[in-house]
């Protein structure tokens, strides 16, 4: 039998005994209450993990951690902000608690042995740590992984946008994303090409763009698919746009706007991942909606499950809203 063990296995006393603490310090490295400093708490967790303590059933079953990148970073998305909001919402029903870190605070994860792990990622390195973790239940949220995941299911999305963009008589049509390696990035462009590619797309002109992010790249961009400097160059020109993120559709507008191109009148625009920006701009877009209360109640269901391992990511289809970006082409 271990030291500071009992028959009954190591409890708080032993573990503050053996690190030679308060009692009171080693509850408040578990519960997360109070400062105490990082080379003591690795000291504690390494103990009890040692000493294979565990907290109470009833103290471990109802925290959820989530992981997510640089929180004054991230805090500042519309995308982040509304899952905050949900999930806060959805673990407040349900009486958890809930432990938000950074990737840079993973080792915190480890001995706290709470209910699972939900992450909000997209930095390949911070999605990796985040596998990593050595929990019975993970769940990512929108992010490329081999962890389990919910994710907006795109392929149904792109049926909707580009359905709709077809039924309104658009055969040009142009996605417009960021060229990032994001979840939401690389599967638009993939269901984007799905699309065209099937028989569903047959007749349709398709033109992907990408830029750095930046505004200036943008219209550098869009002044290229829009070209007037050649008569025959409006042959070519998308009737209607596709952006993949609300922040794109944003600069979009805007950078159109610089350009002189109006929209709905000249090109068409049809805007994903609407949190609520896009429904005040003049004209207000047509949008796909993610299911952002739909995706964290999923998350939750994964990882409070008897067993998380899946192995496709669980699909949360997205809703239309149509608003007035869009012209109907005459025949």
């Amino acid at each position: 039998m271990g030291r500071g063990a009992s028959k009954s296995g190591p409890t708080v006393e032993t573990i503050a005994k053996e690190a030679n603490v308060s009692i009171a310090t080693v509850s408040r490295v578990f519960n997360r209450k109070g400062m105490v400093r990082p080379e003591l708490e690795k000291k504690i967790l390494e103990i009890a993990e040692l000493r294979g303590f565990t907290p109470r059933q009833a103290n471990r079953r109802d925290t959820l951690v989530l992981v997510v990148e640089d929180i004054e970073e991230e805090a500042m998305s519309p995308y982040s902000a509304a899952i905050f909001r949900e999930l806060i919402h959805a673990c407040a029903e349900r009486f958890y608690r809930l432990d938000i870190l950074t990737p840079n605070e993973l080792h915190m994860v480890r001995g706290r042995y709470v209910l699972g792990a939900l992450g909000l990622l997209w930095n390949r390195k911070s999605i990796e740590a985040f596998e990593k973790i050595q929990f019975a239940n993970l769940c990512a949220i929108n992010s490329i992984t081999s962890a389990p995941a919910v994710c907006s299911d795109e392929e149904q999305g792109m049926r909707l946008s580009l359905g709709y963009l077809i039924e309104k008589g658009h055969r040009k049509i142009g996605l417009i994303t960021r060229d990032f390696e994001t979840y939401g990035d690389v599967n638009r462009r993939r269901a984007f090409r799905d699309y065209l590619g099937s028989s569903l797309g047959k007749g349709i002109s398709g033109m992907e763009l990408t830029f750095d992010g930046s505004s200036n790249d943008l219209t550098v961009t869009l002044a290229r698919a829009f070209r007037k400097e050649r008569p025959t160059s409006g042959n070519h020109r998308p009737t209607a746009m596709l952006a993949t993120s609300e922040a794109t559709g944003v600069q979009l507008m805007s950078c159109l706007d610089l350009l002189g191109i109006r929209v709905p009148d000249e090109v068409s625009i049809l805007s994903h991942e609407s949190v609520s920006l896009t429904e005040y701009l003049l004209p207000p877009h047509t949008s796909l909606k993610q299911d952002h209360r739909k995706l964290v109640e999923t998350a939750i269901e994964i990882v409070t499950a008897a067993s998380s391992v899946k192995k496709k990511p669980a699909m949360v289809p997205y809703q239309f809203i149509e608003r007035d970006s869009v012209l109907e082409l005459k025949a």
